[in-house]
């Protein structure tokens, strides 16, 4: 009706109006309104402000390509300027390193070829030769009083008609530093059954004066010394034969013969003083075993005999030329709880030593001990 009721003259006006319009202008005016429409979505969608957006559109369109491209060659030879400097650290790095460790690798290259022993025809070390025993002692850490205690390990002190030390060409420092006497346990607290404890220690109380003839103690009545009795202030001497390995005391004349060709031990029912050694090579090492034992020897002057079921083993190893290192494993069941390790060392004798002849007379150098004159000066 609004059309239909308008007069012919705003008709007609209105009519022209969009007759007259321009084509191109109409067109342009669209596209300028769609522009802004995109413009401003891509505002909004990035939650930026108008302002902000539009000075990052306008940065970008208004940065010229020789700034963009100048930019980037910066930042490319800003980049291969830092891994320079990192391959230069890293060399740096890697020449320390090299240079800590020469000292240590010329050091390596200077040291000494490792020894090897002279071979006897069968192959094993040459062990042959004087030697002097160190250490080797059952030395526990709290051994009971006894009046014996007072004297020599064989009562009063040799007179100098007797051997007083076999001289070793080396330094008392070296043979110092080798581990000694009682090793295990390391606190050299023996393992003692609590009987055996209390009987060697009655057996003390009554040797001197001695109460009866097995009171007396073993060297005063030249009693064989056991594997840990010999008088160490004599030379021993090793021989060695294919299937046997000799050990000879000067002490007391005593030879040990160790079989290696594989025999068993003897019978059960045989008892020996020394004990019955069976020998056998582990490399370079003779692994000595030895059982058999009377109960007639003894360990030390406060453990003055051992049962008939000591079980040793023994264990010799040269490391130089100079040196035996020596170990002996000791089990009595009937006297400890646990076995008992000791260790010493065999140290070549000075040249020209040689085994001299021993003769014992019982009692000779031990009276004072067997009449108990030490307990009564004077008289």
């Amino acid at each position: 009706m609004s059309v239909a009721n308008a007069s012919p003259t705003g008709r007609s006006h209105q009519i022209m109006t969009v007759a007259n319009a321009s084509p191109t202008r109409s067109a342009s005016a669209t596209a300028r309104s769609l522009e802004k429409r995109r413009s401003h979505q891509v505002m909004s969608g990035a939650n930026a402000s108008p302002a902000g957006r539009s000075h990052q559109i306008m940065s970008v369109a208004n940065a010229s390509p020789t700034r963009s491209a100048s930019a980037t060659a910066r930042s490319l030879k800003k980049g291969r300027s830092h891994q320079v400097i990192r391959r230069i650290l890293l060399h740096i790095a890697v020449a320390s390193i090299l240079a800590g460790s020469l000292p240590a690798l010329q050091a390596q290259d200077q040291t000494p070829a490792k020894w090897t022993p002279a071979r006897t025809p069968d192959g094993h070390p040459d062990m042959q030769g004087m030697w002097a025993r160190r250490g080797a002692a059952m030395a526990e850490a709290n051994p009971p009083k006894t009046p014996l205690s007072e004297f020599g390990s064989t009562g009063q002190p040799y007179p100098t008609v007797f051997n007083t030390g076999v001289s070793t060409p080396q330094a008392a420092s070296a043979l110092a530093n080798r581990p000694a006497g009682v090793i295990e346990p390391a606190d050299r607290v023996l393992p003692w059954r609590p009987e055996a404890d209390a009987a060697r220690r009655e057996f003390l109380s009554h040797m001197i004066p001695p109460a009866s003839l097995k009171y007396v103690e073993a060297s005063a009545r030249c009693v064989p010394p056991g594997l840990l009795g010999g008088d160490d202030r004599h030379p021993y001497q090793i021989v060695q034969r294919p299937g046997s390995f000799v050990l000879m005391y000067e002490y007391n004349h005593v030879t040990r013969v160790i079989y290696t060709d594989g025999r068993p031990h003897v019978g059960p029912n045989i008892g020996l003083y020394m004990g019955d050694s069976i020998g056998r090579w582990e490399g370079d090492t003779l692994v000595v075993d030895t059982t058999n034992f009377n109960d007639k020897t003894s360990f030390s002057q406060t453990i003055p005999f051992h049962s008939d079921a000591l079980h040793t083993v023994e264990r010799f190893t040269m490391v130089d030329p100079y040196i035996i290192d020596y170990q002996i494993t000791i089990e009595d069941p009937k006297m400890f709880t646990a076995p008992i390790r000791i260790a010493g060392t065999f140290a070549a004798a000075a040249k020209g030593s040689e085994l001299m002849e021993f003769a014992c007379a019982e009692g000779s150098q031990t009276l004072p001990n067997i009449f108990g004159f030490g307990l009564f000066p004077g008289q």
